[in-house]
């Protein structure tokens, strides 16, 4: 599918639409006024990641990555905005960047390969009433980007090549749906196949937050992958969700969801496995706290456990990305977070105990430890250091460490 044509064709029509009544004068003098009255934004983030994990050198990766955007001011109803992405990387490539003509196989994995690239050139269009139309390339993130996400974590973000609706006509209701051609993954920006996967999905997503003790929300993600036909499957699920921040509750939250994955299209294999996500967690003045349990459902056998290929992975299952995919047998991650966050200073730790879901033998998949803390230099400038260990149980993966410093800096 031609994205690109599709997407010009139909902004056509809706610019078209909405200044039939506009004379002819009138409209060049406001498509400029939009441009010259935009918004840009221009960020930086530099990053020191150090990654060890056994059998494999040590990898030192310094990058840095400069996001500048812009979006025009409203016209007829509409808007654009452009978004181009560079990452640098400088002391030399002593790491893994994980894309294949760049791969250097005896250094451990720190998947931000250098190069640049274009992460959102889309149209906004809110002409018809409580309906947002966004054509182009865009984020998408979905509830908490278990399943989609931009991944931010890594330097180069992972942007999607969509056309969707956002519809809030009935109150409490958001109607969300999306088509998919293109995934431009964490790797887009480097030079390798890995970057750019072509679909045709569509995503189906409806809340409500009229329910006064949390937000419910169904959701069919239903996903045909033409590159990596493994990925290709149907996602349904629910999930309801108390953010912490409901005063009402005493800063009490809580999160319950259930999904169910079966292999379709053009994949080649024939499953169908269950996605759980269970947590409670509790604010007192500034400590909060946080237990929970999320279960991705295997199988004996490979190439069969419940997967998110369009999710922010990193953001799960410890930083450590020991977990990015999913075992065979599929995970089950059992895990704890103590937070303290007190005015421009915050300091957590979260310990994950792992085990695997289904398959004969020793199912205990070792356990991690993670700290993060982030301290607010300025309005603009944060100061934010990790640190990741991952000790494995019954050879289900390396021992594992990584340690980042990073410097955000804002500058508009």
């Amino acid at each position: 599918m031609n994205w690109h044509k599709n997407i010009l064709l139909i902004i056509s029509g809706l610019l078209a639409a909405t200044n039939g009544y506009a004379h002819d004068k009138i409209v060049p003098r406001e498509f400029i006024e939009a441009w010259k009255n935009g918004t840009t934004n221009l960020e930086f983030r530099l990053r020191y990641e150090n990654a060890r994990q056994e059998g494999l050198d040590e990898a030192r990766a310094t990058t840095l990555r400069s996001r500048l955007g812009y979006e025009t001011a409203d016209f007829c109803q509409s808007r654009m905005r452009v978004e181009l992405v560079d990452v640098s990387n400088f002391f030399g490539t002593h790491f893994n960047p994980g894309v294949s003509d760049l791969r250097k196989p005896n250094y451990a994995l720190i998947k931000d390969p250098r190069g640049a690239g274009v992460t959102e050139a889309k149209f906004i269009y809110s002409g018809f009433a409580n309906n947002e139309i966004i054509l182009g390339r865009q984020y998408i993130n979905l509830d908490n980007q278990r399943f989609i996400g931009m991944n931010n974590f890594r330097q180069y973000p992972q942007s999607f090549d969509a056309y969707g609706i956002r519809n809030q006509m009935i109150d409490d209701f958001d109607f969300y749906y999306t088509f998919i051609s293109h995934v431009n993954t964490n790797f887009a920006n480097g030079r390798g196949v890995e970057g750019r996967r072509s679909l045709s999905t569509h995503l189906i997503h409806i809340e409500w937050e009229g329910y006064k003790y949390g937000h419910i929300t169904g959701y069919g993600y239903i996903n045909k992958d033409h590159t990596v036909n493994t990925n290709s499957n149907i996602t349904v699920g629910v999930r309801f969700h108390n953010p912490s921040e409901y005063a009402e509750f005493g800063e009490f939250g809580y999160t319950a969801e259930v999904a169910r994955q079966q292999a379709r299209f053009n994949n080649p294999n024939s499953y169908v496995s269950w996605y759980a996500n269970f947590s409670v967690s509790k604010t007192i003045s500034c400590i909060t706290g946080l237990v929970g349990i999320e279960k991705l459902g295997g199988h004996q056998t490979g190439n069969r456990a419940f997967i998110t290929p369009m999710g922010s992975v990193d953001d799960f299952n410890g930083i450590a990305e020991v977990f990015n995919t999913t075992p065979g047998r599929g995970l089950q991650d059992y895990y704890a977070k103590l937070c303290f966050s007190n005015c421009d200073f915050t300091i957590a730790a979260i310990y994950h105990y792992f085990r695997l879901d289904r398959g004969p033998g020793a199912k205990r998949a070792g356990k991690e430890i993670d700290i993060t803390a982030e301290i607010a230099l300025s309005e603009q400038i944060t100061l934010t250091g990790a640190y990741a260990h991952y000790v494995p149980k019954n050879n289900v993966a390396v021992n594992t460490r990584r340690v980042w410093i990073m410097l955000n800096a804002k500058v508009m």
